[in-house]
Formats: structure tokens, sequence, C-alpha cells
């Protein structure tokens, strides 16, 4: 079931048990939950159904001394494109028992000015990933994993992490992925304990390797930034519209994530055009052979309408821009496309991150001139 909730603020603590979906009737004007009670969360989730619950394009604050979202021992739950600020901590997912909390998702959102922590996780909890999240200024850090929790495949990718102080605590013995995130520096995090006001420090068995070395795009709506995940089969072009990516995948399906960056990841080469984006495979399959990453562009983008034909993708190398070794330009369609194989610079090897552009190649032509040389006779008679 879906409820469509209009503008306004509501005033309750909710408490989900079953499958629904709860999102905003209108997307520009997300209604405001605020919780009756202060002492518990606005919304508690505690449904187990193999249908999923999912929050989109919500507000929700003021948990003083509670949690804006709560997800205990629940599963099959998406967070996406919400504004979580204000409360206690921003999300609390917990889990007790064997089952604990799993297969979750908190995706696209702004987790920001929380008083203890942007995201907490305590207890059993499995299979969650967070991507594409601004989680930032968090007064107790930015995400936080409790000593006691058991944990298993946790991803935190293609976020905005700064300003918390420390960004990921995990003082757990299992690690966590933390790879393609920004952290407020090109030169990634800080070390325990040396976060400063823009820059956040990790803390225990986090894999923030590589890290993001420009921000990313903002989403228009304010909430979370422009990185999208999804899960392809092969021979099927799967369109990102916001990155202007596409991605097609040969001999093997695989999930994908591609983000838009802000700015240049790296130093700006001649004839380049304002568009970078990046290109992970959290998990290469055996069984695939080969990756096509189109990036589509505008005629108006270049330099010159005369430029069209000297595009060429660029891939990012040891932080500089090299040209991919197998590209094709499709002027009819107005994409160039970077064809990667194990035979390919880069490699599928590569994937596990990857920043990709476009720039003008500029190809010196070589002319031919002929010289006539103009000989002057005096003849006397």
């Amino acid at each position: 079931a879906q409820i469509n909730i209009y503008p306004g603020t509501y005033t309750q603590n909710l408490v989900i048990t079953k499958s629904i979906r709860l999102v905003a009737a209108d997307p520009d004007q997300p209604p405001l939950l605020v919780p009756e009670d202060p002492s518990k969360p606005v919304i508690t989730i505690t449904s187990k159904s193999a249908f999923s619950v999912e929050l989109c394009l919500l507000k929700v604050a003021n948990a003083i001394n509670s949690s804006g979202i709560l997800i205990a021992n629940a599963s099959h739950v998406t967070i996406k494109d919400a504004i979580i600020s204000g409360n206690r901590i921003g999300i609390l997912v917990r889990g007790k028992g064997a089952e604990g909390s799993s297969d979750l998702v908190i995706a696209g959102s702004s987790i920001q000015g929380n008083l203890e922590a942007g995201v907490s996780i305590n207890g059993s909890v499995s299979n969650l990933t967070i991507y594409g999240n601004n989680i930032i200024d968090n007064e107790g850090g930015g995400i936080r994993i409790e000593a006691n929790s058991t944990i298993n495949s946790i991803r935190i990718n293609f976020n905005h992490i700064y300003g918390n102080g420390i960004g990921i605590d995990n003082p757990t013995q299992v690690e966590i992925n933390a790879k393609n995130n920004w952290w407020g520096s090109a030169s990634g995090p800080s070390l325990y304990g040396s976060g400063t006001s823009s820059v956040d420090s990790i803390s225990g068995l986090v894999n923030f390797t590589p890290w993001l070395r420009a921000p990313l795009r903002s989403e228009a709506d304010g909430s979370g930034v422009m990185a999208y995940r999804s899960y392809a089969s092969p021979d099927v072009e799967i369109s990102f519209p916001e990155t202007n990516v596409s991605v097609i995948l040969r001999g093997s399906s695989a999930e994908i994530f591609v983000a838009s960056y802000a700015q240049n990841p790296a130093e700006t080469i001649s004839g380049m055009i304002q568009k970078w984006v990046d290109v992970y495979l959290p998990s290469v399959p055996n069984e695939l052979n080969e990756v096509i990453v189109r990036l589509y562009y505008r005629v108006q983008e270049l330099p010159s309408p005369l430029d069209e034909s000297s595009l060429v993708m660029l891939y990012l190398s040891d932080s500089q821009w090299s040209m991919c070794s197998d590209s094709l330009l499709n002027v009819a369609n107005d994409y160039v496309a970077c064809r990667i194989r194990s035979d390919t610079a880069p490699s599928l090897e590569d994937l596990n991150a990857l920043a990709f552009g476009l720039a003008v190649r500029w190809i010196p032509t070589t002319k031919t001139i002929t010289l006539t040389k103009t000989i002057t006779r005096t003849v006397t008679s």
C-alpha cells in the first residue's frame, strides 16, 4: 500500500509493523514529521515482511531525546530522499537475536545536525547499504557502530561525510566497506582523533580506500548527492539520466553505482568539458567479460561545434587523466563510449573505483604547401 502525505506538519509517534510506502504527495514540499513525545522515535519500523517498507521525501525532526527513525528487528526497509535533522540520533538501526535487522537501504538523504550521531548501528545488523547521502555536522559522529554489535555486509559508498569529527567509528572486528566517500578533503579522511570541523576522521576497521577526490553534485531537492545504484542484466542498457551515463554489461549481471562530480577530481587538462562521473562495481563476476560506459553530451557544452569529431573518453589513473584504450564516438546519438575488458586500459579490475571524463582531443593536422618560384629574365634583342 502507498500513502501520499500532503504538505504540512504532522505531530505523532508513528509505528510501522507491515509493508507500506510513505511518500510526499508534493516532492517540492515534503511533509514535516515531528514527535508528539520527543523521548520516543518519530517513526519506528518493526516490519519483518518479505515486502518492503519505504519512506520517501519526508522530513523527520525534533526527537531530541530519541531517534528520528528507529529500525528495530526489521527487514526490507528503504529510506530515500529524506531530510533528517535535530534529533538525538538521526537513524538508529537496532537488531536483536539471530535475525536482527537486515536488507536495509539509506539513500539520497540529508542526515544533518543531529545531536549524538547521524546513523547509529546497534546489535545484529546485516546487508545495510548507505549511499548518496549528506551525513554532515552531526555532533557525536557521522556513522557510529556500537562495540557489542554483530555486523555483516555493511557498505557505505558515495556519501559526503564531514563536519562530524569522527566520520565512521567501527570498534567491531568486522571490516566495513567505506570506499568512494567524500570526507571534506581531496586527501581523504584524517586519522582517529585528528578530525577537524571540515575533515572527518575514521576509527576501527574501515576500508576507506579509494576515496573521492572531489565532492559530488547535490540533488536539486537539497537532500542527498547524485549517486545512484542499479542491478544490471547482461546486454541491457541501464541509464542513469541525472549523470548522463548509461552502462551495458556483457556476459553477466552485476550491481553498479554511478555518481556525478561537482568539480574535476584531478588536474584539469586542456580542452576538458565540465563533465566527470564515477562508475563502481562492488564485485566483478568471473563471467563478466565487458563493460561499456557511455557518457552523453550536448553540442552546446563543447568549446565549438567543430570540436565534436575530436571527443574522446578519459579515465582517472594515478590522479591523472588518461585516454581510454578502446573508445568510440557516436555523433548521431551524442555520446562517447569506453569499452572495458581484461585487455583494455582501464581494465575490468579497475572498476572498483573509476572516474571518467570527457575532453576534446586536439588532433594536429599536416598541411602540404606547394611553393612556386618565379624567375624573371631580361632578354636583350
